[in-house]
């Protein structure tokens, strides 16, 4: 599956993550193999993605597609952090270890 395609794994699938319940019986590999044509038609598998995937498709890609649709853009700005900064804040709230390590 290759990356463009990982959302429509998931509204198949589904997120417990984000709470979006998949079709029934799909799991990560079905939704894969089904995406991938691998996936044998007449399975019960293939029957309940088949039957479902109109609805639940449309639905559940929506939730698991980002950006989010409405999502503002931003811009990256350059970090501001130095190791000396970095330390100093350590000091200030006792982060020793982390001293150490920068």
């Amino acid at each position: 599956v290759l990356p463009k395609d990982w959302p429509n794994v998931l509204a198949l699938a589904g997120c417990p993550g984000d709470g979006v319940v998949g079709i029934r019986g799909v799991g990560l590999k079905t939704a894969a193999k089904y995406l991938v044509g691998k996936l044998k038609p007449g399975s019960n598998a293939w029957e309940n993605i088949v039957d479902e995937k109109r609805i639940k498709l449309a639905e559940n890609l929506l939730l698991v597609k980002l950006p989010f649709p409405g999502t503002e853009t931003f811009k990256l700005r350059k970090d501001e952090c130095t190791p000396a900064k970095a330390r100093a804040v350590f000091k200030r709230l006792g982060f020793r270890s982390l001293m150490e390590t920068w």
